[in-house]
């Protein structure tokens, strides 16, 4: 029987890790470009540190925010900033949040024209507009199906990122000793940070705004305590090494990938022609499985209720104005909102460590592991 238990929760551990990291693989760590404006670009000790403390922060948020879903059962996802932020800066943060994602879905959906003009040579028209409509209709299939499908897509990317990581030092084994040499002979156009720290507190920072609505309706979903820790755990370690092997094999490669829209592409097609076409489609799915969830938090802010009847037409509409804003620059975009949402996510944070210390001390007066820090009456009306 306890071996059945244990085999139950290491499966849906794995299903929660699989759909945080589809949520989380956008276009951005997908197409390597992440990875380069946050990590790699700093050098080889820098990197190192910087994904290091940006592993411990996002597993302590995850699971945070895991058990505090589980705990408050929210309909609205989007008002657990109120219970870390109190009612007013936290309704700031809901509108925030929710217009950051929206934007997000823009940016995925340039992202997907963008790289697929790049590799393929199609119009950025066409892949604009594939992704915009199946990522609908993937939404409209409501929030079970979603993490269905893409808690499946997850283990895909997870093997995406081995595969670019390793090739990335095996293809070029110096690559990494002489990486500080050539970067000091190169001219990056974007950094997300001006230092390596900022950035290992802004890359989970911004990831942090992104799973907080995300976590708060998967929380639920966990049967108990032990099986939320376990859930945020695993889904924050699974990112994070994902993005540690991709950094790795960027930086492995910096002079030939520095000035490259997707540094990812240029790595598999250094290993063969036919694995960069296998893997360009990876890429595309990376962008969907996040971009699924994105749109899905947009329509949720204004219609709480996906069996509303006005939810579809309100994600029809979302849908095709994202699309619209998605006709800017997928590079630009991406250096300005990311690092922008991550300064913001500072405060949240903040918020969520005082909350975290008021529920340990209640948990440790009463012994009720399933205390929480106390809650205004009216704080979600």
């Amino acid at each position: 029987m306890e071996e059945k238990k244990s085999s139950g929760l290491f499966a849906r551990s794995m299903m929660y890790a699989g759909a945080v990291v589809a949520y989380m693989v956008g276009s951005g760590f997908a197409s390597g470009q992440e990875c380069l404006q946050y990590y790699s670009c700093f050098g080889l000790w820098p990197m190192i540190s910087a994904l290091v403390v940006a592993t411990l922060l996002y597993v302590w948020f995850s699971t945070v925010l895991m058990e505090d879903g589980r705990k408050l059962k929210l309909t609205d996802t989007n008002k657990i900033f109120r219970y870390y932020c109190g009612k007013k800066l936290g309704t700031v943060f809901e509108i925030f949040t929710a217009f950051f994602l929206y934007a997000m879905l823009a940016v995925m959906i340039s992202g997907a024209g963008s790289i697929l003009s790049e590799y393929y040579g199609i119009h950025q028209q066409v892949g604009r507009v594939g992704m915009a409509v199946i990522v609908a209709v993937t939404v409209l299939m409501g929030l079970d199906k979603i993490l269905t499908v893409i808690s499946k897509i997850g283990p895909i990317i997870i093997i995406f990122a081995i595969v670019v990581g390793v090739a990335g030092v095996v293809l070029n084994p110096d690559g990494l000793a002489n990486s500080a040499e050539v970067l000091d002979s190169i001219e990056i156009q974007y950094y997300a940070t001006p230092h390596w720290l900022v950035s290992a507190i802004n890359a989970p920072s911004l990831g942090m705004m992104m799973l907080v609505p995300f976590f708060a309706g998967l929380g639920p979903k966990a049967a108990n305590r032990k099986e939320a820790l376990w859930g945020g755990f695993a889904g924050a370690m699974a990112f994070n090494i994902c993005v540690a092997l991709v950094a790795f094999g960027v930086l492995a490669n910096i002079g030939e990938v520095y000035d490259k829209a997707a540094p990812t592409l240029t790595i598999t097609n250094m290993i063969s022609p036919a694995i960069g076409s296998f893997f360009s489609i990876v890429l595309v799915i990376g962008i969907y499985s996040t971009s699924i969830p994105l749109l899905w938090v947009a329509a949720n802010k204004i219609v709480p209720d996906e069996k509303d009847k006005r939810f579809k037409p309100l994600v029809l509409i979302l849908t095709v104005i994202a699309f619209l804003v998605g006709q800017l620059p997928f590079a630009a975009l991406m250096n300005i909102l990311y690092p922008a949402a991550g300064y913001v996510a500072w405060i949240v944070m903040i918020g969520m460590l005082i909350k975290q210390i008021k529920t340990r001390k209640i948990i440790k007066e009463t012994g009720d592991e399933n205390a929480l820090a106390p809650i205004p009456d009216d704080l979600f009306n």
